[in-house]
């Protein structure tokens, strides 16, 4: 590697010259990234309280607390029934996969069954403010490359 300030031939991988200190341009990197992973097609289910923010400014934590805990136990447990999986809870919401990691050929049926008993399950609970809870739920099928996504730091 060439110094651009004084010309002197340095060592491959060098940081800086070894005649006049110059920092020396970093080797271009070789692109070693290959997607891992297998492609497929996944239903992916997302389900959230409709209303949540105004119902947090309204109910004291335990309230909020407990509609969480309830709410997921009803997600969670309809999406295990029908053959899902759940990926993560965010907030008020629960992100649930059909199709992976165990696919079946009726994948979108069974986020649609889902979604009919969580809606059903959450309408008419009450809150600590007399409401009653409903529920958004949206569903959409695709093709995505199913494997892990992150950091070193972090993956999911």
């Amino acid at each position: 590697m060439h110094c651009p300030a004084c010309a002197h031939d340095n060592p491959d991988g060098s940081r800086f010259c070894g005649q006049c200190g110059t920092q020396l341009a970093a080797a271009p990197q070789q692109d070693t990234w290959k997607p891992a992973g297998e492609r497929r097609q996944v239903t992916i289910m997302f389900a959230d309280l409709a209303g949540f923010t105004r119902l947090t400014r309204t109910l004291d934590a335990e309230e909020v607390h407990r509609l969480l805990n309830l709410f997921f136990e009803v997600s969670d447990a309809a999406v295990r029934r029908h053959g899902g999986h759940i990926d993560k809870h965010i907030g008020d919401n629960v992100m649930a996969l059909f199709g992976a990691p165990v696919a079946h050929t009726d994948d979108p049926a069974r986020a649609v069954r889902t979604a009919l008993e969580i809606h059903e399950a959450v309408t008419g609970v009450a809150t600590g403010t007399g409401e009653s809870l409903a529920a958004h739920i949206g569903i959409a099928t695709g093709e995505v490359v199913a494997s892990t996504t992150g950091s070193a730091a972090h993956q999911e």
